[in-house]
């Protein structure tokens, strides 16, 4: 299996950004990408780790190389055309192989990829979504959402003004090679000029491909903008608190 870690995206929705790119953020004394590359080190099922860089990328790059001891491929996605177009950028390296997606500014505590990894390997599922089930429902729209029909997947919606449950979509997905043949048929969204992660999502449900989610952490946090900065900062200092 190839882990990817997508880390191009230039954060221009966090204001006063103060590092060279978002991925580099520290929390704790830590990096989000040191953090999740951590956590990809001790995966045994992750043979290599793909990193999609463009902002700043030679950061990005030193960054990485410190913190993983796994073979690490570098490319760089010169369009920042959405995450499918970085997916895309990815198959010549990702192969035969099966991937995990996860995204550069993401932040879990105690995420369970093991059981999360082994849960896909002993099923026949085409892709096994990342959720986390959040109070404040409002922070979805920041991400994706899921509709569901009892324990069935009908529907992924990318940042949903109305948010009808509290399943917030994560950036960690498992998907198999076969899901790599559906990229070219995602177009790109007209208002932000991207090829969506949702779109191939959706446009694998309609094909019947087996989809299903996981709730894989607890806590989670998509940093990409001041208020989810501060929700984590907040998270953080009551979780000391409390030790």
């Amino acid at each position: 299996m190839v882990g990817i870690i997508l880390c191009a995206g230039k954060g221009s929705r966090i204001s006063n950004l103060d590092c060279p790119n978002k991925c580099l953020l520290k929390f704790q004394g830590i990096s989000l990408l040191q953090r999740t590359l951590s956590y990809m080190n001790s995966i045994n099922e992750i043979s290599r780790v793909i990193i999609v860089v463009n902002h700043n990328k030679d950061d990005v790059i030193t960054e990485a190389r410190k913190s993983t001891f796994k073979e690490l491929i570098i490319i760089e996605q010169k369009n920042l055309n959405g995450i499918v177009g970085a997916i895309e950028k990815c198959i010549p390296a990702i192969n035969t192989d099966d991937f995990m997606l996860m995204l550069g500014d993401e932040y879990y505590d105690n995420p369970k990829y093991e059981d999360f990894i082994s849960y896909f390997a002993n099923s026949k599922l085409s892709i096994l979504v990342g959720v986390v089930y959040v109070y404040e429902k409002s922070r979805i729209s920041n991400t994706y959402s899921i509709h569901t029909k009892g324990a069935k997947l009908i529907y992924f919606e990318e940042k949903p003004k109305n948010v009808s449950n509290n399943i917030m979509g994560t950036g960690t997905i498992l998907f198999r090679n076969t899901i790599l043949t559906y990229i070219n048929r995602v177009e790109v969204n007209k208002q932000r000029k991207e090829r969506d992660l949702v779109d191939l999502l959706n446009i694998s449900l309609k094909d019947n491909k087996s989809v299903q989610m996981y709730e894989i952490s607890k806590y989670y946090f998509n940093v990409n903008d001041n208020y989810e900065i501060e929700n984590l900062n907040t998270y953080l200092i009551n979780r000391e608190g409390k030790i």
